[in-house]
């Protein structure tokens, strides 16, 4: 008899999610945890190698709604841009749909970055059906003890770099951030409980307001 396959083992690999990465979002009255999307490339890119060599998506469709020969076009004064694609990676493939306004008439505002905004929210939403980031989606980001629990643990898997750690000091030191404020971003208590790629971004950003204040106007 053969052995019956895991059809939780990519889930199980990716459904826990690094606080490091996450924002409270409070949108016109709906409150949600939003995941950097980076991240969750980062996650994938650990699973199946770079994107767009096993994995990603492919068939992109984008249309607007409604089209200017559109008779609601007379009417509706929002635009949506609405798109559709084929998500794939090393197991399957899967159609995938989205959409994202474009200009809201109530507010006066056109959004110049749409394209970029509905791909990556689009991607987004391909992994969390594959598992990626699901304890934010199933509330679990709601309760405070799972957070600081998830926190801890991904600290103790990724210990900070002593290097990075000494270099963030020093750009404190210099005064370009307090520990407070970095500390605060992450919400931890101590420079050291900054997960180690969090870390390597922060001192990554000050290098570079370094390197410009030093280059002056």
């Amino acid at each position: 008899m053969s052995e019956k396959t895991n059809t939780m083992a990519l889930w199980d690999a990716v459904w826990r999610t690094d606080p490091a990465y996450t924002k409270p979002v409070n949108e016109r009255g709906r409150r949600y945890t939003d995941i950097d999307p980076m991240w969750l490339i980062q996650q994938a890119t650990r699973q199946w190698g770079p994107y767009g060599s096993t994995w990603g998506l492919k068939h992109i469709k984008r249309e607007f709604f409604p089209c200017p020969t559109d008779p609601l076009a007379a009417t509706h004064t929002n635009r949506y841009c609405i798109m559709s694609a084929v998500f794939y990676y090393p197991d399957g493939e899967f159609e995938i749909g989205n959409e994202i306004p474009v200009f809201s008439a109530k507010q006066n505002l056109y959004d110049d970055g749409f394209i970029k905004k509905v791909e990556t929210n689009t991607l987004s939403k391909a992994l969390s059906k594959l598992g990626f980031g699901a304890d934010v989606f199933l509330g679990k980001f709601d309760d405070a003890r799972y957070v600081a629990e998830q926190r801890a643990a991904m600290a103790e898997q990724t210990p900070p770099d002593a290097a990075s750690l000494a270099a963030l000091r020093g750009f404190i030191a210099a005064g370009l951030t307090t520990e407070e404020k970095v500390c605060s971003a992450h919400g931890v208590t101590t420079l050291d409980q900054i997960p180690a790629d969090a870390l390597e971004r922060v001192v990554g950003i000050l290098r570079k307001r370094q390197e410009a204040a030093n280059a002056g106007p």
